[in-house]
């Protein structure tokens, strides 16, 4: 009886601290709390997928005044791009292109050079961006002459084009507006009022634009 008696209390005792450690909180749980700040709550405010998308949107629009408005870029950006843009090496996309067309691949030579330099520049652009919702490493486009005129965006956003040289849905239009003002927002920058209300009036001309080319009834 003495030995029984025993056992349940080391029984007890074994199952009390079992409950003990089951409510330990899992490391997991421990990262969320300490993560449940101001700082974190921002970083939560948008998706992965969504700054992502910010990211590769603000890559494109500054590759974009690279190529035809070099003057609104930061100088040690730009300087950067011109280096890489001139030092760029096509030996490795020439020796694998064969290989490539083997695969199915229906992009010419040219096109696929051209491939490779985009993904060269924009690494270049991307990592003076830094990470994606995070505060950017270094300063890349002078936005008070950028905002001076809204027509330089909205030239921007009507020469974007698909493959097959079609117009994007209007759609595609106010993701790229939405980027802007991500990138505005990562480099607090607050554009002028007349700034917004021009951009506003290009790009409800750009979707109407957009649905007259694809035939669509507005009203």
């Amino acid at each position: 009886a003495a030995a029984a008696a025993a056992a349940a209390k080391t029984s007890v005792a074994t199952s009390g601290g079992d409950r003990r450690t089951s409510n330990r909180p899992s490391r997991r749980l421990v990262q969320i709390r300490e993560g449940f700040n101001a700082v974190g709550a921002r970083e939560k405010s948008k998706t992965r997928s969504t700054l992502d998308r910010h990211q590769r949107n603000n890559e494109r629009f500054i590759l974009y005044l690279f190529e035809n408005h070099p003057r609104f870029l930061k100088e040690d950006l730009c300087h950067q791009l011109y280096d890489a843009d001139a030092a760029s090496d096509y030996s490795s996309v020439e020796a694998t292109y064969y290989l490539y067309r083997r695969r199915g691949g229906k992009k010419s030579l040219v096109e696929r050079k051209r491939d490779y330099r985009e993904m060269l520049l924009r690494g270049i652009i991307s990592n003076f961006l830094g990470q994606p919702g995070k505060t950017p490493r270094q300063l890349v486009v002078d936005f008070i002459a950028l905002t001076s005129n809204a027509e330089t965006f909205a030239d921007y956003l009507t020469s974007m084009r698909k493959d097959d040289g079609g117009i994007h849905k209007a759609g595609n239009c106010l993701s790229h507006r939405s980027s802007l003002g991500f990138l505005f927002q990562r480099y607090k920058f607050t554009p002028s009022r007349e700034f917004d209300a021009d951009l506003k009036e290009y790009v409800e001309g750009i979707k109407n634009k957009n649905a007259q080319t694809c035939g669509l009834n507005l009203e």
